[in-house]
């Protein structure tokens, strides 16, 4: 069986290496002959000029030889023929995610397998150049194994042998001594792995409980392609057609939840999933939260049930605080400097301080002993312009109080609009949360200073840190009251001027109204969708468009009630009949939202400048915990997120635990009446509607007429349009 190895370092840095931060690969599926690998003229194009004429310089001469007539039937056949070994692909494939991985590269093929890797340093490993061979195994990895000194303990008393002190090796000695399965239970980190056994000629490919590290994958002529990114994807010709029911989703939500992707051929590997390429493609999850939230809720009110409530608040709080200084300290680890987000709020002024805690205690715990104590702690922070918008002062006040080495850059609409191309083409699919553009400025901030940030993401969904999940109580409040003073009550609201003192009130109060009548699963898909509402999108897609769209979209994400497969995956049951509102809210947000926005965002934005973001609140342990809690430990009257901000009293300032959550908005709204005004006219003009063929363009019109003249604030609507007009530009010549 023919095999090569090939690793390039790039002359970007000289220190230690860590296993990130790309990977790409494909396997041809048995009883396959890949002649259809180089399918149209823009893919024969990549693998003359970019592939054999650029990656691998020694081919370029057999391509010229060969005299190649690109205008003749006989070309695919021709090429088919110099590229007969797949691997000619793997370097179009790594390249695509340099960004990723900017310090080395490495490729590893047999007759039927092929695996690249990019990698960014930080963390150890001279001896870790991937992918990895180890016997009949080869593996491809981006991520961190939190826990990989104690999983390597256990297979050296098992009598596995290691030849390196990676993290990556564990994956290779833990799948031969227990197989996937067990191997998968075992793991606590961020991860999207591919793991080749030889012995079996079986691919595997895995991504981490809960979405940290993405991973997409597809089919063209008889080969199984995956990669960190979808132009990874791209480079060797998938992604042609615009997936209608994806569209539908990302429209409303505001981004594409897995297994979805915007384009028909690109599948996005579910969160607590791996895939099994062979004979066929089969694919199995191997986590399922919300079973793990049941088991925990039964073992913690076996334990609650016997303590008074004194003494419960107390438990629940040093169990908070024991975890998630746990995972802090693990998520430590590193051979440079970490810094951390700190916005000013609740959670990141929480992670922050435990980073300072860690780094003044002794190293007396081995699991800690990679933690680089020698560096002071830095700190990061973006500030708006828009005061309505800045927390400065708070971030400030907070690293003053830890005395960090504090970075702030203040942000005005000349320093974000010149960017917005770039950062909405960095996603490679339409992408609506529009805190991705303050998100790119911290991360930028940031790796100017350091390769690594922890963040505070993710406390939100465990703790109710949102103002969506107060609806319920507001709704319920609201059917209360009598009808006739219902009916006064919205003509004395329908009076109020249109103005920016009035505009907010009368927002909230037809959201109320007019989500009232919904059942709580139904009400809690409805405040996901940041963009559009079900029945808007009968009104703005185009009749040949409407069919693949909003029924059967709204029916993907609320269905999962029964596990109904939608579109060829299954977004996992996300609402547990007879529990409460806020924690089956807060658990399918875990479920669908953390993927598919939050912790996309949160990557690309960091990949975009080669930084890695570890999020200590995504920790298996807390996150069943914190969803297992009863919801009056989570919002107590109107205060969110009660229980995680008394744990940490007396340790992060009052003001800054009792302060309201701002987020990490920007101010699209004022963008579009102002310095975006011309390009959002040009881009949703009726030229470009109608020739797109997707939007009725007279609803288009009515939605910016009516922000323009402040009636209406549509900045979620038009801001979703806007970046699909962006994404749809830069692809039109490929769909």
């Amino acid at each position: 069986m023919a095999q090569w190895v090939v690793f390039v370092e790039d002359a970007v840095r000289n220190t230690a290496v860590k296993d990130m931060c790309g990977i790409a690969g494909y396997s041809i599926l048995k009883n396959e002959r890949p002649t259809a690998v180089i399918a149209s003229d823009t893919v024969l194009d990549i693998v003359l000029d970019t592939v054999l004429g650029k990656s691998l310089g020694n081919t370029s001469d057999k391509v010229s030889d060969q005299a190649l007539d690109r205008t003749s039937d006989k070309a695919l056949d021709q090429v088919v023929d110099i590229v007969a070994d797949m691997a000619a692909m793997l370097p179009a494939m790594a390249n695509a995610l340099k960004q990723r991985g900017p310090d080395a590269e490495g490729f590893w093929n047999d007759d039927r397998v092929g695996l690249a890797h990019r990698r960014l340093s930080i963390l150890d490993l001279t001896t870790g150049q991937q992918p990895m061979v180890s016997g009949d195994l080869v593996v491809v990895f981006n991520g961190e194994i939190y826990n990989f000194l104690e999983i390597r303990r256990e297979l050296e008393a098992a009598g596995q042998r290691f030849g390196t002190s990676s993290d990556t090796e564990v994956l290779l000695l833990g799948y031969r001594q227990w197989g996937m399965d067990v191997l998968l239970q075992k793991l606590e980190g961020m991860f999207a792995f591919a793991l080749y056994d030889t012995s079996n000629g079986k691919l595997l490919i895995a991504r981490d409980r809960f979405g940290e590290k993405p991973l997409y994958y597809g089919e063209l002529g008889g080969v199984f392609y995956f990669g960190s990114e979808i132009k990874s994807l791209q480079a060797i010709g998938l992604g042609k057609k615009i997936d209608k029911q994806a569209l539908s989703l990302y429209l409303q939500l505001s981004y594409i939840p897995a297994p979805f992707s915007i384009y028909q051929e690109v599948r996005k590997l579910e969160a607590g999933s791996y895939v099994t390429v062979g004979e066929s493609v089969s694919q199995t999850r191997y986590y399922d939260v919300r079973e793990a939230v049941k088991r925990k809720r039964e073992e913690l009110m076996v334990r609650l049930d016997w303590e008074s409530e004194g003494e419960q608040e107390e438990f629940i709080k040093s169990e908070i605080r024991r975890m998630l200084k746990r995972s802090v300290s693990e998520k430590m680890q590193s051979d440079v400097a970490v810094g951390t987000f700190l916005s000013g709020g609740v959670d990141s002024s929480i992670v922050s301080y435990l980073v300072k805690s860690v780094l003044e205690e002794s190293d007396k715990d081995s699991a800690t002993s990679r933690i680089k104590r020698d560096e002071p702690l830095r700190t990061f922070s973006i500030g708006f312009a828009e005061k309505s918008f800045d927390e400065s002062q708070r971030s400030g006040k907070m690293a003053s109080v830890l005395g960090s080495e504090h970075y702030l850059k203040t942000l005005d609409y000349d320093d974000v609009l010149p960017q917005i191309n770039d950062i909405i083409g960095y996603f490679d699919e339409p992408f609506g949360d529009s805190s991705c553009l303050p998100s790119a400025a911290v991360a930028s901030l940031a790796r100017e200073q350091v390769s690594v940030v922890l963040t505070g993401d993710c406390a939100d969904e465990l703790f109710g840190g949102y103002e969506k999940y107060l609806f319920s109580h507001h709704t319920r409040n609201w059917a209360k009251v009598p009808r006739f003073l219902q009916a006064g009550i919205r003509r004395v609201v329908s009076a109020l001027p249109t103005n920016p003192r009035f505009n907010p009130i009368v927002r909230k109060f037809k959201k109320v109204d007019s989500l009232g009548s919904f059942s709580d699963s139904e009400l809690s898909y409805r405040l996901m969708c940041m963009g559009f509402q079900p029945e808007e999108i009968e009104e703005l897609l185009v009749d040949s468009v409407e069919t693949a769209g909003p029924d059967t979209t709204k029916q993907g994400v609320t269905s999962e009630v029964d596990g109904t497969s939608v579109g060829g995956g299954n977004l996992g049951s996300t609402w547990e009949d007879g529990s409460d509102f806020l924690n089956n809210s807060m658990l399918r947000d875990v479920q669908v939202v953390l993927e598919g926005d939050m912790l996309a965002k949160v990557d690309r934005m960091c990949m975009m400048h080669s930084l890695e973001a570890r999020v200590p609140f995504l920790e298996r342990e807390l996150v069943e915990f914190a969803l297992a809690l009863p919801s009056d430990w989570k919002i107590s009257g109107k205060e969110r997120k009660w229980i995680l901000r008394e744990a940490f009293r007396g340790m992060v300032p009052d003001d800054i635990l009792d302060n309201s959550k701002k987020g990490f908005g920007v101010p699209v709204d004022f963008w579009f009446r102002g310095p975006l005004k011309q390009e959002l006219h040009r881009l949703l003009s009726k030229e470009n509607i109608e020739k797109q063929g997707l939007f009725r363009w007279e609803y288009v019109q009515r939605l910016v007429n009516e922000h323009l003249s402040g009636s209406h604030n549509h900045k979620g609507k038009l801001w979703n349009l806007f970046v699909f007009q962006q994404w749809y530009e830069r692809q039109a010549q490929d769909i």
